[in-house]
């Protein structure tokens, strides 16, 4: 059980040795001691591990043993580590015993994986490590994120979570099983930007966060703010239903990476944006119900009927003309779905009397040139009628 005591007893002696300093000599044969008694550490652990004869109980017990010791000497000893500028021995000795530590650390990890504690605090000087080759990652991963084009704000919140070992912003990597997730994850983006450029990597770039299951505070509430629908820009609450649906069927239908999220035991990223978007679901049908009862009035309760205004042009050419209108302005103030709704109950034509809403909102949409000839003329007649008839002043 003395294994990671006996490399502290080492550089303990190594630094007491030389209180003058080292020739390049003498550091060179130090460095090499401390080399080797981190073979002797993972031969010592093998032996005992060995010897438990296959009593998972006290396999680990005793890696977690380790993982705690690694951890205390580590982080001892990154607070005695020298500026390297100062050309001092102890900083060369320091960081082969911190490089030692984090060799056991991670032999511990890859070879003992039933037994290692992933929840136990991991060693200073390994998210040191990391944080060096992650920082390169990074810088590459935010410069192609920013060359496709990719929203500010959510360039930043990865970027803060990119360099969270380094400049902790929303929360610090604390255990084993946090920073196997950052790593992961620094990889998946690095290899995607390597992989894709544009409007492809932007697509590439939200898919690859569903399946990491990036369920990170800061871009749930990026992404719920961003699926709010600003219902006084729906033209049509039934076309807005329809792209809703297809979103969360889209979402569901993306594999999540099992066992693996920012935060485990919590809800996926990707369910939690699917109960988003179902909100936004049940809100819009509101509003669609809410609409069909403004609208469409039951008249044969009413003393009134409805009253509709005749006119000798078909109903693609009525519609046609009410585009042109609502186009350059003459109409203003509210929604095209209220216009279609108006010509669907108030209008009737010498070849059709009877029209539905939707049927008016498709020749809307779809127009035709002859009709399009069609209202021309009857707008140049308006013309020439004008002039005909100038007012009286």
């Amino acid at each position: 059980m003395k294994t990671i005591a006996a490399m502290e007893l080492l550089i303990q002696e190594l630094l007491q040795n030389a209180p003058g300093g080292y020739s390049q000599e003498c550091l060179a044969n130090a460095l090499e001691l401390m080399t080797n008694e981190r073979e002797r550490a993972v031969q010592t652990i093998r032996e005992t591990i060995y010897h438990f004869n296959g009593d998972q109980g006290r396999k680990s017990a005793y890696i977690e043993y380790l993982q705690t010791e690694i951890c205390k000497v580590s982080d001892r000893y990154v607070g005695r580590l020298p500026n390297p500028m100062d050309n001092n021995p102890a900083h060369s000795l320091i960081s082969r015993l911190l490089q030692a530590l984090n060799d056991v650390y991670l032999y511990l990890k890859e070879n003992y994986a039933s037994a290692f504690n992933d929840q136990l605090k991991v060693p200073l000087a390994l998210k040191q490590a990391f944080a060096t080759e992650n920082q390169k990652m990074a810088a590459t991963i935010i410069r192609a994120l920013t060359a496709s084009g990719e929203d500010k704000a959510l360039m930043k919140l990865i970027g803060d979570y990119l360099n969270v070992l380094s400049k902790p912003a929303y929360r610090p990597v604390q255990n084993s099983r946090e920073l196997n997730y950052l790593t992961t994850f620094v990889t998946a983006l690095y290899q995607l930007v390597n992989n894709y450029t544009g409007p492809e990597l932007r697509t590439r770039l939200f898919l690859d966060l569903i399946r990491l299951n990036f369920n990170y505070f800061p871009l749930i509430c990026y992404y719920t703010k961003a699926m709010q629908t600003d219902y006084d820009q729906v033209e049509f609450y039934q076309d807005e239903l329809v792209k809703v649906a297809g979103k969360i069927r889209d979402l569901r239908s993306v594999p999540v990476y099992k066992g693996n999220g920012y935060e485990n035991g919590t809800s996926s990223l990707s369910a939690i944006l699917a109960q988003a978007l179902e909100e936004e679901e049940i809100m819009l049908k509101k509003h669609l119900r809410i609409q069909s009862r403004i609208t469409y009035k039951k008249w044969e309760n009413r003393l009134f009927s409805p009253y509709f205004l005749r006119v000798s042009a078909t109903v693609e050419q009525v519609v046609y003309f009410f585009r042109v209108l609502i186009e350059i302005g003459f109409f203003t103030g509210m929604k095209k779905v209220t216009y279609f709704d108006y010509i669907a109950k108030h209008i009737e034509t010498d070849h059709q009397q009877i029209f539905s809403t939707g049927y008016v909102k498709n020749r809307y949409n779809n127009p035709k040139k002859l009709t399009s000839d069609k209202v021309k003329s009857y707008f140049l007649k308006a013309v020439q009628w004008i002039n005909e008839h100038p007012p009286m002043d």
